[in-house]
Order: structure tokens, then sequence, then C-alpha cells
């Protein structure tokens, strides 16, 4: 037997309870491995999807979570090698969900973690990683010497939007509502940081990149509110990547008219097997070298997962990741 988190209806975050699971539900077929995590990511939208507030829903009961950290204990046909059983992976999408003590996975999935990255650092990996990759790179087209802005830059993705912008030779322009938050903006590479909560911020932006006429690439994290105001800084031909929205807005087209801005989404799940290859290989690069390290905001016990989802929704100020420590691990897998 092994513990998990169980969703059995949709709700508050009351729902979430742990439960006890067979193991042999969880025997991986071909392409897949087993994985004993030992902390795992909570995303946002893990709290939409608990609460039944989102277009997509997992059949009931589930497990929630996608990214974890741990050791792979089992694998099915097919594995490659690089995932052998005791090899250290964090995984970007799960099977079974990553709240639990044991995690099915698919290897296209699942990647190698650095020795000197720790459990918790690992379950910061996954999505916000990927989504930072795919923003930036993918999406944004970032270049060196561009400028970029990171607008919601103190939670997750924006932490690492700012460490990978630098590390491409990008200049970083950060927004966050904290101090604490614009300190680690800066700490994470960003040339500088603006309170987005002073009325005045966009007007020390556009200030600050007239040199350059404007921003070449923005990073969004919450569209319904600042869309219109990345229009307003965008350079010509300038690139507006949207991670991140809660609600709908009233906006005016003829403001990417202009400078002939172009606006797109982000949706990682249109990532192919070889393009999640390529950022996996990028961010083990960049893990190694001490170039990427991911934040961990708060930690809390795998049996305190309805707090966090409660700590998620309602924070002042994110300043990184939320994670499960999952340390209940006892007796052995058959």
């Amino acid at each position: 037997m092994y513990n998990c988190i169980r969703v059995s209806q949709f709700g508050p975050s009351s729902v979430l309870q742990m439960a006890s699971a067979d193991v042999s539900s969880l025997s991986p077929g071909p392409g897949q491995v087993l994985i004993k995590a030992l902390a795992a990511g909570v995303n946002p939208v893990e709290t939409y999807i608990r609460s039944g507030q989102y277009a997509t829903l997992p059949k009931l009961p589930y497990t929630p979570g996608s990214d974890c950290a741990g050791e792979v204990v089992a694998v099915g046909k097919d594995v490659p090698k690089r995932l052998k059983t005791g090899e250290r992976v964090y995984t970007m999408g799960t099977v079974s969900g990553s709240y639990a003590q044991l995690v099915l996975a698919s290897q296209s999935n699942t990647f190698r973690l650095p020795d000197n990255v720790s459990w918790l650092e690992g379950a910061c990996l996954g999505v916000p990683a990927f989504t930072a990759l795919r923003a930036l790179r993918t999406c944004g087209g970032a270049r060196a010497g561009q400028t970029v802005l990171i607008h919601g830059a103190s939670g997750a993705v924006g932490l690492l939007c700012c460490q990978l912008a630098a590390n491409l030779g990008m200049r970083v322009l950060a927004t966050a509502g904290s101090p604490e938050g614009r300190q680690l903006a800066l700490d994470c590479g960003a040339n500088m940081a603006f309170d987005h909560h002073d009325p005045d911020y966009a007007d020390a932006i556009a200030v600050e990149t007239a040199d350059t006429d404007g921003v070449h690439l923005t990073v969004e994290m919450l569209a319904n509110v600042n869309l219109a105001t990345d229009c307003r800084l965008a350079s010509p031909s300038g690139r507006i990547v949207i991670v991140g929205n809660r609600g709908s807005l009233n906006f005016n087209p003829r403001l990417t008219m202009s400078n002939e801005v172009s606006v797109t989404g982000v949706f990682l799940r249109r990532s192919t097997d070889v393009e999640l290859a390529e950022y996996a290989k990028l961010i083990s690069e960049m893990l190694k070298a001490g170039q990427l390290r991911p934040t961990v905001d708060r930690q809390f016990h795998l049996a305190e997962a309805g707090a966090a989802h409660d700590f998620v929704i309602n924070r002042s100020a994110s300043l990184g990741r939320v994670v499960l420590k999952i340390d209940e691990w006892v007796g052995q897998i058959d």
C-alpha cells in the first residue's frame, strides 16, 4: 500500500483527502516508469480543477498533480536506459497524479534530475520550467540583446523566466507586487524590477526602454489586467506571450496595429516530444552549471495538501513555488 491524496468530489480544499491505495494498481506499462516521489509541486491550475471550475475535468476519483521529484523504482518495456531503476528524476506530467508516494509517469515526461538539485527544487521544475522555456524561446522567439518584460515575475514561472532570459543574454525587466518579490526577481537575473501596484510603473518602464523603442518581448502572467499596458509598452513588431489569465477584458485591438504587435498564448501540452527533450536538455545543462535555481516559496507535508491549495489561492504575493514534501514513506515496494 502507499499513501496518496484523492479527490472524490469537486469542491473546496477539504475534498483533498489522504487515502491508501494498492501498489499493484500502478504497474508500469510500455514506455512508463514508476517513481517513489519525495516532493511534488503545486500548480495553481490544480486548485481550479479541484474546485470543478475548469474546462476539462478528470474522472472522479482522482489524484491531483503533474510535477514530482523522486527515484525510479520500476520501469516498463521500451523505457530508455537513462531512466533505469534508482535514477533521480523529475516529471512534467504524470499518468496517476503526483500528490502521492508512488507516481506513474510516461518516459517522455520524465527527466533526469542532476545531483546538485534537491528534491524540493526538483519539484519546482516540470510545468513551470518547461512553460518558461516555451514562452521565451518557442513562442516568444527570444534573442540575445533584446529587452524582455516579465510581467508578474515573482511566481514560479516568472522567476525561472528571469534566469533563462538573463542566461540568453537579454535585458530583463521584471514586475512584482511586493518588495520581496522584486528582490527575488533581481536575484534571479533581472536588471530592473518595478512595482506593478505603482500607478506610474508603466511610465517608468517606457522611460527605461526608450533607447530600444519599447519592449521587444513581454511574458505576461495576468493578461486580463495587463494586456493593454503590454501593447502600449511594446516596440515595433513587439511580441506578447500570454502565460496566465484570470478573466475577460474590454480590449481595443487597435492597440496592436500601429506597432504591429503580435499576441500569442502558451499551451504546454502542444509541445512535441522532440521539443520536450530539447527543453529538458537545456534545463539540465543550466542546473548542472548553477545557472538555473528553482525557488521554493513554501513547503507543506503531503497530508496538508488542502492547506497548500488554500495558500496558493489566498497568498497576497507569489515568491516562487509551493511544494508538497512527501516524507511519510515507509515499507517496501513489492
